[in-house]
């Protein structure tokens, strides 16, 4: 049975040894923190006395590779898939704009849904209708040096367009401004959403903490499979001879019975162990303010703001979380002023409804997700391991995607099916 050592717990790691150990591999995951899941993880919050997320991390029916992988660690259940395509853009300053899908066959359903959309004129319909029309037969080639931006000024979007649905939505998919955003990276986030069936557009909440939907499952699938999860244990050295690892170093162990190498942490991390490459990502924070309330005063899962700090608000069962995405501008202010920000736009978003200072946790993520800008997206394509037995996953590793859940998970089920198919070859 071929051996294989995984370092990092994050979700490309924790996806790359759960493929790996599904096909018969014997696998020791390495982790240096005592929890699972990178950025993605949950926990108890004594103020609030609730399970929280470290911040709320938007999901879509798109996302197949994750859907694929939570299906087969047994917790695909714990999420709310909505049935149809249902956003609501609140303006408090104007029109609100919705967009619904009807339940007929795709794609006419979408077609239907910004034919019927509220909050925009006609004209803006039709500009609407015409570029999604112009994405299947659009070439991902001649995007490679454009920003959104300059891509749907050359589209002839309209402003109000613009500033009230492209930029809500890729901030909302890339974490970053249309002026930063790689076309080209954007172009391959729409077809993800739109061009690959009816299924592509529709949210995904989870019901639960996401440590009980991604990090103990996998842990369990993982332990059941006889293999192992090291926690605290820090991986200080790694040794090459003849373009080969040999030797792994942790603050616990030496290890140097293993076949193959896969590295899932991050790419700072990884540089400082093993000089792979030179890339140089700017990130984007995300601010996250978890509300304690009585969620049955509203009547969706999830609501989006346009003209307003706060971007997005997700209704859970005992609580509320209110994001900001690429949050530069507020990323500075001390907690009692982000309390005091979001305060006073949930109580003029949502008048008559209670908040209150003392039911509110902030969380900050300075460095949530890399900036997946054009220079961004051209270091990454040229991103590749070129030890013999060392693979690299990751979200950064996942070119033509911004840095998602669904960018982790794809790269480390890449690493485990190249090693699988490796292994094939050498048999």
């Amino acid at each position: 049975m071929k051996k294989v050592l995984v370092i990092g717990g994050g979700l490309a790691g924790l996806s790359t040894a759960v493929y790996l150990s599904k096909n018969n591999f014997n696998v020791t995951l390495l982790e240096a923190s005592p929890k699972l899941g990178g950025r993605t993880y949950s926990f108890f919050d004594k103020e609030l006395g609730l399970e929280i997320d470290n911040g709320q991390h938007i999901m879509m029916s798109c996302y197949r590779a994750t859907l694929d992988f939570l299906d087969l660690i047994g917790s695909k259940e714990k999420l709310y898939i909505e049935d149809k395509l249902d956003l609501l853009f609140i303006n408090p300053a104007n029109n609100n704009v919705k967009i619904k899908s009807f339940g007929i066959f795709y794609p006419f359903d979408l077609l239907v849904g910004l034919l019927f959309a509220k909050g925009i004129t006609l004209l803006e319909k039709y500009k609407l209708k015409i570029f999604f029309v112009k994405l299947i037969f659009q070439k991902e080639s001649n995007l490679h040096s454009l920003t959104v931006f300059e891509w749907l000024k050359i589209n002839r979007q309209p402003e109000n367009l613009i500033n009230n649905f492209w930029s809500v939505l890729v901030i909302g998919t890339m974490n970053t401004t249309i002026e930063k955003a790689s076309a080209r990276t954007f172009f391959s986030v729409l077809k993800n959403i739109f061009l690959k069936g009816g299924n592509g557009y529709k949210m995904v909440i989870p019901n639960t903490g996401l440590s009980k939907i991604f990090c103990e499952p996998a842990e369990n699938f993982i332990s059941e499979h006889n293999c192992k999860i090291l926690k605290s244990e820090k991986v200080e050295k790694i040794i090459t001879e003849q373009n080969k690892v040999v030797q792994v170093h942790t603050n616990k162990n030496h290890y140097t019975d293993f076949d193959y190498l896969i590295s899932a942490i991050p790419y700072n991390s990884l540089n400082n162990l093993l000089e792979i490459t030179k890339i140089d990502f700017q990130f984007s924070p995300i601010i996250t303010v978890h509300v304690k309330m009585d969620t049955s005063e509203f009547d969706r899962k999830h609501y989006a703001f346009l003209n307003s700090p706060v971007h997005w608000v997700f209704v859970h069962h005992n609580h509320i979380s209110c994001v900001t995405s690429s949050a530069e501008k507020l990323v500075d202010l001390s907690e009692v002023e982000l309390k005091n920000t979001f305060l006073s736009e949930l109580r003029k978003i949502f008048p008559g409804k209670n908040f209150y200072l003392n039911s509110m946790k902030v969380i900050k993520e300075k460095r949530a997700t890399f900036i997946p800008s054009v220079q961004n997206e051209k270091q990454r394509i040229k991103m590749k391991s070129t030890i013999q037995n060392l693979f690299i996953a990751g979200d950064w590793v996942t070119p033509n995607l911004p840095s998602t859940i669904e960018g982790a998970i794809l790269s480390g089920i890449n690493a485990a099916f190249n090693i699988v198919k490796l292994k094939n070859k050498t048999t």
